[in-house]
């Protein structure tokens, strides 16, 4: 970019504008040189830069506070069009700067802006909204103004609309909705530096200080530093922290890390906590416990747990044998993402021949001479259907066995319809 903008490419120069002008991207704050690749790009007719002029004559940046050229830059970049020159005038007539102080004024400017996306501009009209000036007085309109921001990640709007959320302003109180944003802020501050030195200390092989990073964020409560540090631990990368650990070092430390962020409401860690209930990973197995979590996921409608669900009750695992529920949970797992169309439907398949030819042998272990669903230390309930499957069809587990019979079954359907269409469009009728 910065050799394109030195060779007169108008976008390249606004960029780099950008960069020089907030820091960033490898570029040290400078507000001279973000000035004068501004006024490059202005004088070539770019109403966006002639906007920027206008903010950096506004507050003094790279160059003298100049409030009358503010204003008349500002004004060169409204008649163009620009939405950030709207801002910059509506900013204007609210401080009274350059302008009487006017508060409609300011409102207008400000919602010709929003109307073009410009973000800052719908934080200020929530404000507006908010009190009442230079427009009526609507906390519904100022939520909205806020929420508009806030999904954009607006920190200040962000935070405003929790407050709304919490007092019921503009909407029902709702502590959790609140409680849910303000996290999201907390999680903007200096720990999310943290979490962004450990990112790049792991892509760079350096899994010691990525760890140490990681168990930083995570201990401050980040909800992503909690998963990305159970993946690694669940991982088993040697460090010099875990160098004497054990498997069930490692697993008990990965639960830990999974329970706290399932705290926070990450279904993919309740799962996984599930999984370590269900199957004794760092922690002592449980099973009625396994099944509790996975009711707590299924109820997120996460779409493994109640995969999970429906096997354990189609075989009496942890509560009694229930067919027609497990049914149940099969098509929910299947209405809640199309991933698991094709694992439901040999799951149904399964359940059919369980519920209508077992009985005429009696069970599983008459038919092929081996233990029972409910006896076998570990299922097929994991979060990868497809790679689980393969990797439990070379174990000793009957009901794994059938569904991957199931499966070539069906792949041997499809290629052979396949076949049959490619024969009759080979061989068009006379």
């Amino acid at each position: 970019y910065r050799y394109s903008a030195d060779l007169g490419d108008t976008a390249a120069q606004l960029v780099i504008g950008y960069l020089f002008n907030e820091g960033g991207a490898g570029f040290e704050k400078d507000r001279k040189k973000a000035f004068e690749y501004f006024r490059k790009a202005a004088e070539k007719g770019e109403p966006d830069a002639v906007a920027q002029l206008g903010h950096m004559y506004a507050n003094g940046f790279g160059v003298d506070k100049d409030l009358d050229k503010a204003v008349q830059l500002f004004q060169e970049a409204i008649n163009d069009g620009s939405a950030s020159g709207s801002y910059g005038m509506g900013y204007m007539y609210l401080a009274g700067e350059g302008v009487e102080l006017d508060h409609s004024r300011a409102y207008q400017n400000f919602k010709v802006a929003a109307d073009k996306k410009h973000l800052e501009s719908h934080f200020h009209l929530g404000v507006l909204h908010l009190l009442g000036q230079g427009c009526r007085k609507d906390t519904a309109k100022a939520l909205r103004y806020f929420n508009i921001a806030a999904q954009h990640g607006h920190t200040l709007s962000m935070y405003n609309l929790a407050m709304m959320y919490l007092k019921g302003h503009g909407t029902v109180p709702s502590c959790n909705s609140a409680l849910s944003i303000l996290k999201s802020v907390a999680e903007q501050g200096e720990v999310s530096e943290a979490l962004a030195t450990a990112y790049k200390s792991f892509n760079n092989r350096h899994f010691d200080k990525a760890m140490v990073w990681y168990s930083r964020a995570a201990l401050a409560g980040f909800e992503l530093a909690q998963i990305n540090l159970a993946w690694l631990l669940a991982q088993r990368k040697r460090t010099k922290i875990t160098a004497k650990w054990t498997k069930d070092d490692f697993g008990r430390e990965a639960l830990k890390f999974h329970h706290l962020a399932a705290m926070q409401g990450n279904v993919a860690s309740l799962l996984e906590t599930g999984d370590s209930f269900y199957y004794g990973k760092g922690v002592e197995q449980n099973i009625d416990k396994s099944l509790e979590v996975y009711m707590q996921a299924g109820r997120s409608n996460h779409p493994q747990a109640l995969f999970n669900l429906g096997m354990m009750y189609e075989h009496a695992i942890g509560v009694d044998k229930d067919f027609h529920m497990a049914r149940r949970y099969y098509d929910m797992s299947a209405h809640a993402s199309e991933e698991a169309a094709v694992p439901v439907k040999l799951a149904l398949a399964k359940l059919w021949i369980h519920m209508h030819i077992v009985p005429y042998f009696g069970n599983w272990t008459r038919i092929f001479g081996q233990k029972s669903a409910s006896e076998v230390a570990g299922g097929p309930l994991h979060a990868n259907y497809v790679s689980r499957v393969a990797e439990r069809f070379f174990l000793q587990d009957t009901d794994t066995f059938i569904m991957a019979v199931l499966a070539v079954v069906l792949a041997a359907l499809l290629l052979e319809r396949a076949r049959r269409r490619t024969l009759v469009a080979g061989n068009p009728a006379p």
